[in-house]
């Protein structure tokens, strides 16, 4: 049996824990009221802040894209747009990457293939491109070294006509939720503060209950009709809610963070100043415009011919091609003059039709012979044929003689680009040169010609830019 000091000790324990219980619960819960939801809610509003941050330099570099694609587009001949090929954004992705740690990916818009990523490799899934004002984010959580570290992706898009740039930011939040850990660790520290407050309470009025005859009635009622077990529950209850309930919230607003994405990302950046570090949008443009390209950025593969008049394992196309390169390598002067007795003109000299004879030259076919045959054969063909040392080096002439024995005669619609090879030989009504190995943006053939005293470069941009008109369009064997 219990003595009666045991009694009285158990009757001023149970009495000192419904108190302490009492007084740690409602300031525990007073504490988690003002307090526990500050992380969680500061993790939302900041991933929100980086969330519309992103969001505006995706917009505005987004909006600059589809300018530049409508300065880039190709005016067709009914008048409407030809906006940029897959080729032609591909540049531009390449150019707007160039200065980024960046992965672009462009895909078609209607079937979704992947015309271009500038990482590969990149899964060659269908995928719709979203609307060019979405813009959807997720929060990724990786575990490395037993540290988390989580990354705020963002992904919107700009379509372009016929293809869409994808551009996806990956924001590195790793501080906002270390930041909000740190809060999450002092709200649970925070919970020393009502322990130590209700502990110093309840001494004090157990003590000046023991002085006083039985303390407040209330107190002894309650002491008598809570039993012990229940006090010593609620404090540890107390305790654990302070010490977890800050990063359970923490973790719910982790979760609930992560849920919004909406889609799967699949091109990301890596940069907190994503519009500062890409390259503008008008010397991306600027660039693409004065830029030279090949026939493989417009998909158009190459002709190689099946005769070698000279036999050195360079097919004829290619042959007259390089060779007429050799020419103009040495920089010769345009100075028309007659050539007696030789014909051909010096090395350093010369004017367009020269071009196509010292390529013809270099391939083994000699212009000169030839032209002069036929003429010889069938002089109603040729008007303007008085002397042999000059009337292959005629345009005139020389058109006749190619719309009579070249292998092919096609089309003078530059804008078929796909038609175009490099040794082609083009002709217009008062000139005449090859077809260069490379392209404008719209994949319109630079010419390879002689055609004014001033002139430094052979290669230029002047197959749309001529008041002559294309008259002949020729593929030799």
């Amino acid at each position: 049996m219990r003595t009666i000091e045991q009694n009285l000790f158990l009757r001023r324990l149970r009495f000192f824990l419904t108190v302490f219980a009492v007084l740690l619960f409602i300031l525990t819960v007073l504490l988690l009221l003002v307090s526990a939801r500050i992380p969680a809610n500061r993790l939302r509003k900041a991933i929100g802040e980086r969330t519309e941050e992103a969001g505006g330099v995706h917009k505005a570099y987004h909006t600059e894209l589809r300018e530049a694609a409508e300065r880039l587009s190709v005016e067709t001949q009914d008048g409407s747009r030809s906006y940029l090929s897959g080729p032609l954004l591909r540049r531009l992705a390449e150019f707007a990457c160039s200065d980024a740690s960046v992965r672009a990916v462009v895909r078609g818009t209607g079937s979704g293939t992947v015309l271009f990523s500038s990482e590969d490799p990149v899964p060659e899934e269908t995928r719709t491109e979203p609307d060019t004002e979405t813009l959807n984010h997720t929060v990724v959580k990786t575990t490395a070294s037993g540290k988390d570290t989580y990354d705020l992706r963002l992904d919107s898009s700009a379509g372009t006509g016929n293809a869409g740039l994808s551009l996806t930011t990956l924001y590195d939040v790793t501080s906002v939720y270390e930041s909000a850990e740190r809060q999450a660790d002092t709200v649970s520290r925070l919970i020393l503060i009502p322990v130590a407050v209700a502990l110093l309470a309840s001494v004090c009025y157990v003590i000046r209950s023991m002085r006083r005859k039985g303390g407040s009635p209330a107190v002894r009622k309650m002491s008598r009709s809570v039993p012990w077990r229940l006090s010593v529950a609620v404090v540890i209850l107390c305790v654990a809610a302070g010490l977890f309930v800050p990063r359970l919230l923490l973790r719910h607003a982790d979760a609930g963070t992560a849920a919004i994405s909406q889609t799967e990302l699949d091109s990301l950046t890596t940069s907190k100043a994503v519009k500062a570090r890409l390259l503008p949008t008008e010397e991306a443009v600027a660039q693409i415009l004065s830029a030279s390209y090949t026939r493989e950025d417009f998909g158009i593969g190459d002709y190689v011919s099946s005769s070698d008049e000279d036999g050195d394992g360079i097919d004829d196309q290619t042959d007259i091609y390089e060779s007429a390169l050799a020419y103009v390598a040495g920089k010769p002067a345009y100075v028309s003059e007659y050539y007696d007795q030789v014909g051909y003109a010096p090395d350093d000299r010369g004017v367009c039709t020269d071009v196509i004879a010292f390529g013809f030259l270099g391939a083994g076919y000699d212009l000169m012979e030839m032209i002069n045959e036929d003429i010889r054969n069938h002089p109603e063909d040729y008007p303007n044929a008085d002397d042999q040392y000059i009337d292959f080096r005629r345009v005139e002439n020389q058109l006749v003689f190619f719309s009579k024995y070249a292998a092919e005669s096609l089309t003078t619609d530059y804008n078929d680009i796909s038609q175009w090879q490099p040794g082609d030989i083009v002709v217009f009504e008062k000139h005449i040169g090859f077809v260069a190995a490379e392209r404008n943006y719209k994949g319109i053939p630079l010419l390879l010609h002689h055609g004014r005293e001033d002139q430094t470069e052979y290669i230029e941009d002047r197959m749309e830019y001529t008041d002559q008109a294309i008259v002949g369009h020729f593929r030799w064997r």
